[in-house]
């Protein structure tokens, strides 16, 4: 495996839809072997792949020495396909299974958006209908790709190597064991970076295609979406080549397919808070003043007399994630401050902090921003420390979400 953090070692030239955007040839790519561009994916995504196969080791190691509870999903999927499903995996699970509503259950798995329980309930035929392996899938291809646009996003402000560290950086984020597991994350960080990338090249209508998948993933899609609709605006006001007004109508797409959920939710219930109620009820979150999220996290890191990590961790994301806006705006980098801000200001906002250290993993920008900085020869200790604090987390992270103890 080639070392992320060697920012001085000369990175192998790439053609193709994986090449930065600086480094891109006309037409390159078009004739190369299945091979050679197997092995060019393979050089922007080793360490994303190889990580994931060792957190899903150890999973499996871990979890044939403890006795951990299980829920009770498809027995059928065999003892390993259940170490990867607990928490919100019921919901995605159940909704695929049995859809949001029965004569016993009538809360809370509607505010999980769709988008995920349907795709796991198309695939499972192929997986003997198991609907954990369907999802473990979507999972797993989802990462794959997402490590790849990352990389290519990254690669495109700052060359290689600030791809490499970018997805090294996510690939070590302590969090990112839901994105190897039952949850959203993968999926929705893949279909995120995809309808940016799109933007980013002018493929509108492409790119209004994926942000309605997104946003049936979860409901900071539409963040994703205000963030697109001003980068259309900056690139409609610079005068970019093939790009006419009437493309900006590719935005209502994310709009209608997310309208569409709450008009089902609506037909189902009676009401069009179906989905916030579900929030509130499920989790107790609401919408407070500014400051009650920072508060309230604050407050939950010691209660009782003891530190909880958790609360701890939530803490540590939005403080990052603020500072990391902040450096956005300074960078006049306006769409990705605009993602990251409306993503910063659900949670300060909020009655809880529950979660937030889980949803860094969706801030892609962070990800980008940090590999340019760590990419200059000179914070190369500063790299060999994140990985030094990062690694025993992830770990931590691993072992205890295979012994169902909750970390994000």
């Amino acid at each position: 495996m080639s070392s992320v953090w060697d920012a001085t070692r000369p990175a192998p030239e790439i053609e193709g839809p994986l090449a930065p955007a600086s480094d891109r040839k006309p037409g390159s790519g078009r004739g190369a072997a299945p091979l050679e561009l197997a092995v060019r994916i393979w050089t922007r995504v080793e360490f994303w792949v190889i990580s994931r196969v060792a957190v899903i080791g150890a999973i499996l190691l871990v979890g044939s020495i403890v006795t951990a509870e299980d829920q009770p999903w498809d027995a059928t999927s065999g003892w390993a396909a259940h170490r990867f499903a607990f928490f919100d995996s019921g919901h995605f699970l159940r909704t695929a299974e049995f859809g949001y509503f029965s004569a016993t259950r009538r809360c809370c798995s509607q505010a999980f958006l769709p988008g995920y329980p349907l795709s796991i309930r198309a695939l499972s035929p192929l997986v003997g209908g198991h609907e954990i392996w369907a999802a473990m899938l979507i999972t797993t291809v989802a990462g794959v790709v997402a490590a790849a646009l990352l990389w290519r996003l990254a690669a495109d402000h700052g060359g290689p190597a600030v791809g490499q560290i970018a997805v090294a950086a996510l690939a070590l984020n302590p969090l990112s064991v839901f994105m190897t597991v039952v949850y959203t994350e993968a999926l929705f960080v893949a279909l995120a970076l995809g309808a940016w990338l799109l933007a980013r090249s002018g493929r509108w209508w492409w790119a209004g295609t994926v942000a309605a998948l997104v946003t049936v993933v979860r409901i900071n899609g539409m963040f994703l979406v205000a963030a697109l609709a001003l980068m259309f605006l900056l690139q409609l006001r610079q005068r970019r080549p093939g790009l006419h007004w009437y493309d900006g109508a590719a935005l209502v797409l994310p709009a209608l397919s997310l309208g569409s959920y709450f008009a089902w939710l609506k037909g189902q219930t009676g009401s069009w808070t179906a989905w916030q109620d579900a929030e509130s009820m499920g989790w107790e979150r609401e919408l407070a003043a500014p400051w009650t999220g920072l508060v309230t996290g604050y407050s939950n890191i010691v209660h009782s007399g003891d530190v909880h990590l958790s609360s701890l961790a939530d803490f540590t994301a939005v403080l990052i994630g603020l500072a990391a806006t902040g450096w956005l705006l300074v960078l006049k980098r306006w769409p990705e401050a605009v993602y990251m801000g409306l993503n910063l200001t659900v949670l300060v906002c909020s009655t809880t902090l529950i979660s937030a250290d889980r949803y860094s993993l969706t801030w892609f920008p962070l990800y980008v921003l940090l590999a340019e900085k760590l990419v200059q020869p000179e914070r190369r200790w500063v790299r060999v420390l994140l990985v030094t604090l990062a690694l025993p987390c992830l770990v931590y992270c691993t072992v205890a979400w295979t012994m169902r103890v909750w970390i994000g």
